[in-house]
């Protein structure tokens, strides 16, 4: 043995357990072989403790690094989730535009006749008071501008300006139990308007000749055919009023759409709690280390990467949902790491 080399060893030698481990440690992470002479240092009464010190670390790299590898996959998949969502918002905005189109801007079909009665029972209809006061109040020029106390009070000025026209006979009306009620027909003859007739979706009917009953029904079924499908589709802003599929177990693109969000939310939770599970079990390892942290470079580099993978989700989730973060870690990922790694039997110890 060199005289240099006898001084190294003679350095080594008093060294404590923890402080040799922890070299040992620092040389690892930095990918070095350990120096010549520094396990012939070691005291026998340290080996031991030098070898419990390094099965630590190595456990909890190896540990922390398989459960970082597993959330990033998870991560992954939650991404593709994401962009599925994306996909749906894509599918919803064309499928607005058809519901657009069939709703506002084609006629339900019916027939004259039809069309007939639906008007002559929309003249017998009831309107309350103050809904035909309402009415007035949207052709006022300045309705816009007025605040919801204006607004109550001019609709109530309105409504005290009806109730003689009944009196005189202008308006048709009767006594309801609450309040005044004006006939639909009158009021809208007073006015100068045609009665509305409205279908229960849309907003006009395409009126057709009585001869033409047939295509009136054909063109009626391929209408509810083309709504059954859109109701299918998913709905952006998302639709309450979505009818549900008539099989509870037959899940349409919409609802899957509208469930998306919540699924996509509980994942990033449950895996942002698990990172912070991990970044306490790291830390609580390093307490052995002198606060060295007992992972590889490449494992913390990983770490950091899915923790920002997670932070990225959560920005692009924010369209649909406002996502908090948890701050404290998941009980049940320290508890486990913990028994994996060995720091519970040492607890127990």
């Amino acid at each position: 043995m060199s005289a240099a080399q006898h001084r190294v060893e003679k350095l080594y030698s008093g060294l404590s357990a923890n402080e040799r481990a922890s070299l040992r440690l620092k040389w690892w992470k930095a990918d070095t072989e350990d120096p010549p002479g520094f396990y012939r240092a070691t005291p026998d009464s340290q080996i031991p403790e030098v070898n419990r010190l390094i099965r630590l670390f190595n456990a909890a790299h190896r540990e922390t690094a398989w459960y970082t590898a597993w959330l990033y996959a998870r991560l992954e998949a939650t991404a593709h989730r994401l962009a599925m969502l994306s996909v749906f918002h894509l599918w919803a905005l064309e499928t607005n535009r058809l519901r657009e189109q069939i709703e506002w801007y084609s006629g339900e079909p019916i027939t004259q006749s039809r069309c007939d009665q639906l008007l002559a029972g929309a003249r017998e209809e009831l309107l309350p008071l103050e809904v035909a006061a309402d009415l007035l109040m949207d052709a006022e020029p300045d309705s816009d501008e007025l605040s919801d106390d204006e607004w109550d009070q001019r609709i109530q000025e309105i409504a005290e300006r009806l109730r003689p026209l009944v009196d005189r006979g202008v308006l048709a009306g009767e006594q309801g139990d609450a309040e005044l009620q004006l006939r639909a027909g009158s009021f809208y003859d007073w006015r100068g308007e045609p009665v509305p007739v409205i279908p229960e979706r849309g907003l006009r009917f395409a009126v057709f000749p009585d001869d033409a009953g047939i295509e009136v029904e054909r063109l009626g079924e391929e209408r509810q055919k083309l709504r059954a499908i859109l109701d299918e589709a998913p709905h952006w802003p998302p639709a309450d009023a979505v009818v549900p599929p008539e099989d509870p177990a037959k899940k349409t693109a919409s609802m899957l759409a509208d469930g998306l969000p919540l699924a996509i939310a509980a994942h990033l939770t449950k895996a942002w709690s698990e990172l912070l599970a991990i970044e306490q079990v790291v830390g609580e390892v390093a307490g052995s280390f002198a606060g060295e942290e007992p992972i590889h470079p490449d494992a913390r580099e990983l770490l950091d990467e899915v923790k920002g993978s997670a932070l990225k989700l959560v920005e692009d989730l924010k369209p649909d949902f406002d996502l908090i973060l948890p701050e404290e870690p998941d009980e049940g990922a320290v508890q486990r790491l913990r028994f994996l790694i060995g720091l519970e039997e040492e607890e127990d110890a």
